[in-house]
């Protein structure tokens, strides 16, 4: 067996690991490897197909590594809440409110993400303040009941940026660093959410009992 034989035999065997593969990663580390040993094999053998398609496989091989390398470090960062959401501003559209308009009432159906460019906004029902930066209204994208958990009124003027429904939905399933980046949005917001609630059960058992009318025979 001559040496060119190897590395084809080589380059098969890469190919039978790229194909096995679960995950991408492994994946395309193996078919660049295959990609590199099968063009060796071509270019030993004078073979003009295995040239012109490997040579093609290559460097798409290799930008479809970089893409899924750089996709890890976005989501890295986005579970260590590095995560910045300038770039989300451009695919957004700006709307006014003055203080004191509602933006959503409890109940309405999940029409809009909203994003906090200045200015304050209170989620009423429990009594959370949303200041600049921070989004606004993600939790009902996810809800059994498809409807606002609470209403939002804006506590002093303020601009808001807001995407909807359709592109929001696009925008989630397109971009996996941001749906992580909503995931601990939510669990944060619900943890904020729980003392409110809580302190408002205490203070209901803590009530004193209303007295009690029977009413007299006459």
């Amino acid at each position: 067996m001559e040496f060119f034989d190897i590395i084809g035999w080589v380059g098969a065997a890469f190919t039978l690991i790229a194909a096995s593969r679960r995950t991408m990663l492994p994946l395309r580390v193996a078919a660049i490897c295959a990609s590199c040993s099968t063009l060796v094999y071509g270019i030993f053998g004078g073979l003009l197909p295995f040239i012109a398609l490997h040579s093609a496989l290559l460097p798409f091989h290799c930008y479809r590594l970089f893409e899924i390398i750089r996709q890890e470090r976005r989501m890295r960062a986005a579970r260590h809440g590095d995560h910045s959401l300038e770039w989300l501003k451009p695919l957004m559209k700006k709307k006014s409110f003055s203080a004191g308009e509602i933006v959503f009432n409890r109940g309405d159906p999940p029409d809009f993400l909203y994003y906090i460019d200045s200015g304050t906004v209170a989620l009423e029902d429990v009594g959370i303040t949303l200041g600049e930066g921070e989004l606004l209204g993600e939790i009902a994208f996810f809800s059994d009941a498809q409807a606002r958990t609470a209403t939002a009124r804006a506590e002093t003027d303020c601009e808001l940026l807001r995407i909807d429904e359709t592109a929001f939905g696009r925008l989630y399933f397109q971009n996996p660093e941001f749906g992580l980046y909503l995931a601990r949005v939510i669990v944060n917001r619900m943890l904020e959410q729980s003392p409110v609630q809580t302190s408002q059960t205490d203070t209901e058992e803590a009530a004193p009992p209303g007295p009690t009318i029977t009413s007299q025979p006459t």
